[in-house]
């Protein structure tokens, strides 16, 4: 069967269309768009989706255009920041301090009080655009505007009927729609057509959930389950998210998702000096289009994963965190303690300079092995040897490889560097211009944009580490949050030791450091629940299960926007599970130290002593520190306590953290 496949592949001119990839991806999003189009208000999944993409990268001017000055785009300041908290006494509490009346009577009259003053934030890019105003509503607040102090229950959102969206559309402003209803959420922009875009305003209504769900960790009253942070609390904590991050749009994972696509617009303004207009021009290195994965790298319910053995790693990319254990050997049973190491924003930290695919991907019959090329390969490693005490590096549950499978370009190349030759049967890959050259792969057909017919086709190719102006901006937020936090250096700004970084992580585990820092305590809450939900957005599946009556693998909204793109998540997870064997490996060779278990971003061994510092600091191996990718301790427990939870067919990493080890087991 194989031997067939290779033959028909060899006959096949490279660069074919993946059964189709891309086409319907377009079709739905030009139907979804002609559907809206009359009323202009594009439907969505959450409250951010749908919005006027600008993804993208520094480019400059071709040589006959000239880039339109940014005082063409933006002639207003932002000399009220970026958001004001509402009070039920007419005030605005803003970023800086400050408290100015707000005369608005009614949510319309607040709109467009909000779009008439200097609110918002600069452009995060040069062809970005700026930050709209955010507007957070209090409870009293909510009631004096005529709103309900809660949500609706059961739709979570405004009904259709009620008096206040009659009021805003009769004055033209508009919402976003789903299914193709008015919908007024907890986060809600409202905005008006202008002439050469909109003016927009972001509400957040704290009583509905903003700020407290969603991954967002303001507190709520126990009993009430009502937010519980006071109007200064609010104030303090988005001054400074808003700050380091940007302003909040919707849940964390949203904004995470709208950093990404502010920090890589997926165009830029010029000017055509022949008619004077000003144009779009696509930019390399962003996201332009919806496409489709391979089908290996479709979610279960894709459409393209339909009638697909899920168990089957031929079938389907299983490029998963790492979750494993094992019995300890006769020798290590003598070891008195088990310790966890805790890696510092695992996943977060192989999204640096990543390379990621932003062109569809192309199908390649018996290609050549590229490590510079995201994509998926078809390939046999059951026949490299690894270590029998250590995790294979090639499965998500650490157990050997038994034939073909998919991996990510990252896994192929961990293989290759453990003395494995790569022959991949197929690939499924996204190179750049260059690469598909040297590759002998021929452009897909020209897509275009209808909402940008001056932009031309869509770049055919592209490849670029398309998260990292993510991760600086993301890791600079984190790392000033950990410097407030003392976790980084000392008050002079020497670096802290291993040792005092693991007592400074410690202390915040203390009532009274917790009570001495809340805010910025829960500034990197939201901080890491951001990270983790934008790449959680890469892949995210339907939510609509109950009125899909198109069947299982029917599509869905998410799949009509350019940043869904699950190969973007499997670069990720590909990428730390190599760093994380790579160090496994060097940590065994310079100590002999091997796991007992991994439950994604935690790490066992058996130890002489209660402590993780014998294991780090060794070549290529293990480093304690705060910056992403460094480890701390997450917990340290007896052997005995380890055998009792392996007793019980459970990962004890999973548990390390708070010791448990009943029966009625809730993972990590």
């Amino acid at each position: 069967m194989l031997d067939e496949t290779r033959a028909e592949g060899a006959q096949r001119r490279p660069g074919s269309w993946p059964v189709a990839v891309t086409e319907a991806a377009a079709a739905t999003a030009l139907a979804c768009q002609e559907a809206t189009g009359a009323a202009g208000s594009p439907a969505q999944d959450d409250p951010a989706a749908g919005q006027d993409d600008t993804p993208a990268h520094d480019g400059g001017p071709v040589a006959d255009e000239e880039p339109v000055p940014d005082e063409e785009r933006s002639g207003k300041g932002f000399d009220y920041g970026p958001f004001a908290v509402i009070d039920g006494r007419r005030r605005a509490h803003l970023a800086s301090g400050k408290v100015i009346p707000c005369p608005a009577t009614s949510v319309r009259e607040l709109v467009t009080w909000a779009a008439d003053r200097p609110f918002g934030t600069p452009r995060l890019h040069p062809s970005g655009k700026d930050g709209d105003p955010l507007i957070v509503l209090t409870a009293d607040a909510v009631r004096a505007l005529g709103l309900p102090d809660r949500e609706d229950g059961e739709e979570r959102a405004l009904p259709v009927d009620h008096p206040v969206i009659a009021d805003l559309a009769a004055h033209g402003w508009e919402m976003p729609q789903r299914g193709n209803k008015p919908w007024f959420s907890a986060w809600v922009r409202i905005f008006q057509r202008v002439q050469r875009g909109r003016r927009s305003v972001q509400l957040a209504i704290l009583p509905w959930g903003a700020l407290t769900t969603g991954g967002w960790p303001l507190p709520v009253d126990p009993d009430t389950r009502r937010p519980a942070s006071t109007v200064p609390d609010v104030v303090r904590f988005l001054s400074i998210y808003s700050d380091r991050v940007m302003t909040p749009v919707s849940s964390t994972a949203v904004t995470g998702q709208e950093l990404m696509s502010a920090l890589r617009p997926a165009t830029r303004a010029w000017r055509d000096e022949g008619s004077g207009k000003v144009r779009s021009k696509w930019l390399e290195g962003a996201l332009h289009l919806p496409v489709d994965p391979a089908p290996a790298e479709a979610t279960r319910d894709h459409p393209l994963a339909a009638g697909r053995d899920e168990k089957d790693p031929a079938q389907v990319l299983q490029e998963e965190a790492l979750k494993w254990w094992r019995m300890p050997t006769e020798e290590e049973r003598q070891l008195p303690f088990v310790v966890g190491l805790d890696t510092m924003l695992a996943f977060f930290a192989a999204c640096n300079a990543t390379p990621m695919g932003t062109c569809a991907p192309y199908e390649v019959q018996q290609p050549a092995f590229d490590k510079k090329v995201p994509g998926s390969w078809l390939e046999d490693l059951s026949g490299v040897p690894t270590d029998p005490l250590l995790p294979s590096p090639f499965t998500p549950d650490g157990s050997r490889p038994t034939g073909w499978a998919w991996y990510e370009t990252h896994t192929i190349a961990l293989a290759a560097e453990l003395g494995h030759t790569p022959r991949p049967m197929r690939g499924y890959l996204r190179p750049s211009e260059k690469q598909a050259r040297a590759m002998g792969i021929a452009p897909h057909p020209d897509r275009y944009d209808d909402r940008r017919p001056d932009a031309g086709p869509v770049p055919p190719f592209g490849q670029v580490p398309y998260l990292k102006p993510w991760y600086e901006h993301l890791n600079a937020a984190y790392m000033e949050t950990m410097t407030c936090l003392g976790a980084v250096t000392h008050p002079d700004g020497t670096p802290l030791t291993p040792p005092e970084f693991l007592q400074a992580m410690a202390r915040m585990q203390e009532p009274t450091f917790r009570a001495e820092h809340p805010t910025d305590l829960l500034v990197l809450k939201a901080i890491k629940q951001t990270i983790k939900g934008a790449i959680g957005k890469y892949r995210q599946g339907p939510q609509d299960y109950g009125r899909r009556a198109e069947g299982t693998n029917a599509r869905w909204k998410a799949l009509d926007r350019p940043d869904w793109r699950p190969d973007h998540r499997a670069a990720i997870l590909a990428r730390y599970r190599a760093v994380m064997n790579r160090k496994l490996i060097a940590t065994a060779k310079a100590i002999g130290a091997r796991p007992l278990a991994v439950n994604t971003d935690c790490i066992v061994f058996a130890s002489p002593v209660p402590d993780i510092l014998w294991l780090t600091g060794h070549k290529s191996g293990f480093t304690v520190g705060p910056n992403p990718g460094r480890v701390k301790l997450e917990g340290v427990q007896s052997m005995d306590w380890y055998l009792q939870v392996a007793e019980l067919n459970k990962n004890p990493a999973s548990r390390i953290k708070d010791g448990r080890t009943d029966a009625a087991w809730e993972g990590k």
